[in-house]
């Protein structure tokens, strides 16, 4: 049983964890491993989900029981969050683990958030699709999986860039691509004369050429591009070589 006399302070790190975690909705550990414990092993991080579960800050689920960590925050991990001075309207507090049928969608979101927040070139803001749902009333017509934006020195933008995370599932011609269609616009009305663009992580090689066959017929300043063959760790490195790929190429916007 949890006694609060136990419970200790968080320090900026555990803060700083807590945050990603309430941030990133459901994620893996070894995303936490990768965007707030980067200099230590994974032995560390163990360490601090263990003492994180104790003080009530964090729930863990294991994939099928043998598989990866699964964590997310509770509401004692969001009253620490708070009291240190975090957003309240920016982390969540899931009452049950991420349904089975959206895991893989969650993971390759914050897998692309995870490679957008170490980006060489920081980003001010990095905002995956339920923290876009909960702060823009009303909603636009379309919402990306991921948005991140880059300032400029005059604090107006100077990059914005969407993610959509398309595992194979949707429609072409009825769902995707007019909801390409209607990011390029909404991100042309965000980005005003700054540069903007779409990268899509879809299910294979096949659809990502037809996708782009589309975009560059209509213009849109989007790329498609297969999700790695590998998951976990891996998949989260080659994530973040693609996103640094399409991030160098500077796809302007149109």
């Amino acid at each position: 049983m949890l006694d609060p006399r136990r419970v200790k302070t968080p320090s900026t790190r555990d803060v700083a964890a807590l945050t990603f975690i309430g941030e990133g909705f459901e994620v893996a550990q070894y995303q936490l491993h990768a965007a707030i414990f980067p200099s230590v092993s994974a032995v560390v991080v163990s360490h601090f989900v263990t003492r994180a579960v104790r003080n009530g800050w964090i729930a863990v689920e294991r994939w099928n029981r043998v598989g990866i960590n699964r964590l997310r925050l509770t509401a004692g991990g969001r009253e620490a969050v708070i009291r240190a001075g975090g957003d309240p309207s920016s982390v969540f507090v899931p009452r049950r683990p991420v349904a089975t049928k959206d895991v893989a969608h969650t993971l390759w979101i914050n897998d692309v958030r995870v490679a957008l927040q170490n980006s060489a070139a920081a980003f001010n803001a990095v905002l995956p699709a339920w923290q876009l749902q909960r702060r823009m009333t009303p909603a636009p017509a379309a919402i990306p999986d991921l948005l991140a934006i880059r300032s400029g020195g005059d604090k107006a933008p100077a990059l914005v860039f969407a993610c959509e995370i398309d595992l194979g599932g949707e429609r072409l011609l009825r769902t995707l691509l007019p909801k390409l269609q209607k990011l390029h616009g909404l991100l042309l009305d965000w980005s005003g004369a700054a540069d903007s663009t779409i990268l899509v992580l879809t299910s294979s090689t096949q659809r990502a050429s037809m996708i782009n066959d589309f975009t560059r017929s209509e213009g849109l300043s989007a790329v498609a591009v297969a999700l790695p063959s590998e998951s976990g760790v891996n998949g989260m490195r080659s994530v973040a070589a693609l996103v640094a790929r399409v991030l160098g190429r500077g796809v302007k916007s149109n």
